[in-house]
């Protein structure tokens, strides 16, 4: 079962970018800016049931990873000690202190991947 759902899932990974290529290389940026949010959420739950793993301590490490990454954000653009000055708008959805909850999803993301290989 997991077989067919991951294909699935790297294939609208991959259609997504590439119209997202698209968009940018021929000037649809507002629309694709708009989709900002939706794609990266998207990506996160693909990630997480698409994935080779699927088990409780897998998922509490994604959480915990996610949560920091969040966390550390906030403190960046609370104090701009962490990365400098910086601020999100609102186009990447619901804020948390600030900073969009995608943008820890995303941190959850690219760390667990970084572990893995």
């Amino acid at each position: 079962m997991k077989n067919w759902f991951y294909s699935i899932s790297v294939s609208l990974l991959l259609i997504m970018h590439a119209a997202g290529l698209y968009g940018l290389v021929y000037g649809q940026t507002n629309f694709y800016r708009d989709l900002s949010a939706f794609n990266l959420a998207l990506t996160f739950f693909l990630f997480v049931v698409g994935g080779s793993r699927f088990d409780k301590p897998y998922l509490l490490t994604l959480i915990t990873v996610s949560a920091i990454g969040l966390a550390v954000e906030i403190i960046g653009v609370k104090t701009q000690l962490v990365f400098g000055h910086y601020q999100y708008t609102s186009i990447l959805g619901t804020p948390v202190m600030n900073v969009p909850v995608v943008i820890g999803l995303n941190w959850g993301m690219l760390i667990m991947s970084c572990a893995a290989v």
